[in-house]
């Protein structure tokens, strides 16, 4: 009996914990799209946005909240515009972005969420000469392509070619647009259909 009142009550701590992060994450992206707030309150809120998906737990809840439409449209607006200091950081908006993407069947959620990605990747390369655009393109794009199997995966192969593509319009470097172009030719790229069973053209003798 005092197992099951502990395990009770460890359930009813971890229940209060997870709603206590989701006010705390509801009420940063509420201050951040608040174009009254002052700059200071706003960076205060990206703050600890950013220290929030530092855990897999918050990175869990934030993706979660993406259910409800009135939370999901300035959350979306912040991960596609965000520009983290660190390298880690920028993993954490893709893992959140991707974990939406694998989610979600919303067209307006399937661009926000590609271009997310796509964003956070081209500034990370911007500030990291050393990287190779090519063998990146290929590891991201393995990393979306497993996201966006099942319901929708057409309409969001479709996003992340478009999207890589309109971005090749922007004023990038040359290592960004390589790897940019790199993208849009994998997603661009029709898997092959199987092989059906051969058909004999040979007449049979009478």
């Amino acid at each position: 009996m005092l197992a099951l009142l502990a395990a009770a009550e460890i359930g009813a701590g971890v229940a209060r914990a997870q709603s206590s992060m989701a006010r705390r994450i509801q009420a940063n992206v509420d201050m951040v799209a608040n174009a009254r707030a002052s700059a200071d309150d706003r960076d205060r809120a990206q703050a600890d946005l950013l220290a929030a998906i530092r855990t897999s737990g918050g990175q869990e809840r934030f993706v979660a909240m993406f259910e409800n439409g009135a939370f999901a449209i300035p959350a979306g607006n912040w991960l596609e515009n965000v520009k983290p200091a660190t390298a880690q950081d920028r993993a954490n908006i893709c893992d959140v972005a991707m974990g939406v993407l694998h989610n979600t069947s919303d067209n307006q959620l399937i661009m926000a969420m590609v271009h997310a990605v796509l964003r956070q990747v081209v500034n990370q390369i911007q500030d990291d000469p050393q990287i190779n655009p090519i063998s990146l393109a290929a590891r991201v794009f393995k990393e979306l392509k497993a996201e966006i199997q099942g319901a929708a995966a057409r309409s969001k192969m479709t996003a992340l070619r478009d999207i890589s593509s309109a971005m090749t319009d922007e004023e990038v470097s040359s290592a960004q647009r390589q790897f940019l172009k790199q993208m849009f030719a994998l997603s661009a790229t029709r898997p092959r259909l199987p092989m059906g069973p051969k058909i004999s053209t040979v007449k049979p003798q009478p």
